[in-house]
């Protein structure tokens, strides 16, 4: 077998294995799905191409109860780097110090928590600035 026909295989299955995978994946993520129709579609699916095409052309549209996740939803949070722990540190030293409400402390930390990113501007508040509450 020379490299021209392991490639012409490689291209050939990829799609046929990522087809595959995408039907076990749906049988397996859906909620209306269980026990002996889940079984059964899997085994149908085993027979990859047949199987697959047949599955994702017969399912039956998603029931109202399933959720489907949006890109993001339900991933646990990233966790927060060190520059966001020094900003959270230093917005808890200025909070303790009286410089920052509680209010305004509520404000930067979900700022810096949300975006992970940091906001422009200083942290000290303005001389005169109030807080409006």
């Amino acid at each position: 077998m020379d490299v021209w026909s392991v490639f012409g295989w490689v291209v050939a299955a990829t799609p046929i294995c990522l087809l595959w995978g995408l039907a076990l994946t749906d049988i397996h993520g859906r909620g209306d799905l269980r026990g002996v129709r889940a079984a059964a579609w899997a085994l149908v699916v085993l027979v990859p191409l047949v199987g697959a095409l047949v599955y994702l052309a017969r399912r039956p549209p998603r029931s109202p109860g399933t959720q489907v996740l949006r890109w993001g939803e339900g991933s646990p949070a990233r966790p927060v780097g060190p520059q966001q722990a020094q900003r959270l540190a230093l917005l808890v030293e200025l909070r303790d110090r009286g410089l920052l409400s509680a209010g305004q402390f509520e404000i930067e930390q979900a700022t810096v928590l949300e975006q992970h990113v940091f906001p422009a501007g200083p942290l000290v508040p303005r001389v005169g600035a109030r807080e409006t509450a």
